[in-house]
């Protein structure tokens, strides 16, 4: 009782500014309904060395290997009744100990909100309805979507047919640059749109999910930062490290740019297309499946540039008493030499993707504490792992290797160290081992290494010790609510 009333109390506060009639959502849905507060708190020590793969006798005295960072995810839900909700999702970090937010006194603004939409299910209808900044993936089977998977503002609606199938679709908007909508040109080319639809179908033993998106970008879109002077094409999608994206081809770097170098972007399109597959029936066997295709068009002043490529991924469970067993297979193709002269370019476009399956290489770190490549592209993986081992009561353990090959040309100069893309005489191998121990329900206790080696060159030893490999530990606790 008396920690409804406090967080009644709570939740008062914060809407002590909006018109009353928000503040009635409170407790007027009846019993087991108003509101709720959940959230994912996390706070760890990170000792990391040499990320960056550097040569450690010219770079390894300058690394600042040792911080403290903390991150708090607060969620709560203002139910009316069961057929709608607003939902606010506040984030507090990451920050480091000593700065910022972590600073003496900790004065300074660090709330952010992560979401804010509504949730309405129309009456009498299996119909629902999310409009607002919010959470959204694109369909995937293992690792999560490389195309999509981050916090937009969207329109998303769902229809439940019957309990096999039913129906996703939605529009998004990314971005908007001019909101003053000035009476210029600019004002007519400065939206970022998404719109996507998805069919889940659930049968015994399987589930699949084949979806489409596609996207328009106004020309003037990206004019801040990413555009030359004289209009060249320079960036795409900003706030992914280690990205293949359309910047990374053709930009300051020269690699394709030079052929746009004067040239005028008069629009620009995509589309994605995948199916997303999980097989259960042969339990205790599960496997998941993925194949995504996807294609970007800039249509420009002089010679129209096409960018298309793939994604196949693969991974098989087996579910054992001591632990569950795994292994994992990709393969997205890369930039042939010929892409530098006939504006085709063979590698997967994405716009804000992420793919999870290790806590070294890719973005799987309960800490997010790892090398952060969001998506496998212009590259195979191969990888195994041992999840959930357990030999003492609440204590478990993941165990996995993965090793990572290019298949983007040598010849075309792009390479992981510059561009997040590997070409096919570099590549990355990785082990991680993490730790759980579950202190109480919501509290873990948890402990992350990782090694990670990347290979400039197979065949050439001189250049093989241009890079030395990473380690990283990290501890610290998780409170889940």
């Amino acid at each position: 009782m008396k920690r409804t009333l406090i967080l009644a109390l709570v939740a008062a506060f914060m809407l002590a500014s909006v018109p009353a009639m928000a503040a009635h959502w409170i407790g007027s849905g009846g019993e087991g309904l108003g509101f709720e507060a959940a959230g994912s708190w996390r706070v760890s020590g990170n000792w990391m060395d040499n990320m960056d793969f550097a040569d450690s006798s010219t770079d390894g005295e300058n690394e600042d290997e040792f911080d403290v960072k903390q991150r708090a995810r607060t969620y709560f839900t203002f139910q009316a009744n069961e057929n709608l909700k607003g939902v606010l999702k506040t984030e507090i970090g990451d920050w480091r100990w000593g700065n910022d937010a972590g600073e003496v006194s900790g004065d300074a603004v660090a709330i952010e909100v992560k979401n804010a939409y509504l949730d309405v299910t129309l009456p009498n209808t299996s119909l629902n309805l999310k409009a607002g900044l919010q959470g959204l993936a694109l369909p995937a089977a293992f690792g999560g979507s490389p195309v999509f998977d981050d916090d937009v503002n969207a329109l998303v609606a769902n229809y439940g047919v019957n309990d096999m199938f039913s129906v996703t679709a939605g529009w998004a908007r990314l971005y908007d640059q001019n909101i003053g909508e000035a009476d210029d040109d600019a004002a007519n080319n400065d939206e970022f749109d998404m719109a996507f639809l998805a069919a889940p179908i659930t049968m015994d033993g399987a589930n699949i999910t084949p979806y489409g998106a596609y996207a328009w970008i106004g020309s003037d879109v990206f004019t801040q930062g990413n555009f030359a002077e004289e209009g060249r094409f320079t960036g795409m999608w900003s706030g992914v490290s280690n990205a293949p994206t359309y910047g990374a081809l053709i930009g300051g770097a020269g690699q394709i740019g030079s052929s746009l170098a004067g040239v005028e972007i008069e629009d620009i399109t995509a589309y994605w297309i995948g199916l997303p597959v999980e097989v259960n029936a042969f339990d205790p066997i599960a496997v998941k499946a993925d194949f995504h295709y996807g294609k970007m068009t800039v249509e420009n002043s002089a010679e129209d540039i096409d960018m298309s490529g793939y994604l196949f991924d693969l991974a098989v469970d087996y579910k054992m008493d001591f632990a569950t067993p795994r292994v994992f297979f990709s393969y997205s193709n890369g930039v042939d030499e010929d892409d530098l002269e006939d504006e085709d370019i063979s590698v997967f476009p994405t716009v804000s993707g992420f793919w999870a399956a290790d806590t070294m290489l890719f973005d799987n770190s309960v800490f997010g504490q790892d090398l952060g490549i969001y998506q496998p592209l212009s590259m195979w993986t191969v990888g195994a792992r041992l999840m959930g081992m357990s030999f003492i009561d609440k204590l478990s353990h993941d165990l996995g290797i993965t090793y990572a090959k290019g298949t983007t040309d040598n010849e075309t100069g792009l390479s992981f160290g510059n561009s997040g893309l590997l070409n096919d005489e570099e590549s990355l191998m990785a082990i991680d081992f993490t730790n759980n121990y579950q202190i109480y329900e919501n509290l873990a206790a948890v402990a992350e290494f990782g090694y990670a080696k990347y290979d400039m060159d197979d065949n050439n030893d001189a250049t093989d010790d241009e890079t030395d490999s990473a380690y990283k530990m990290a501890v610290g606790m998780k409170y889940d609510f």
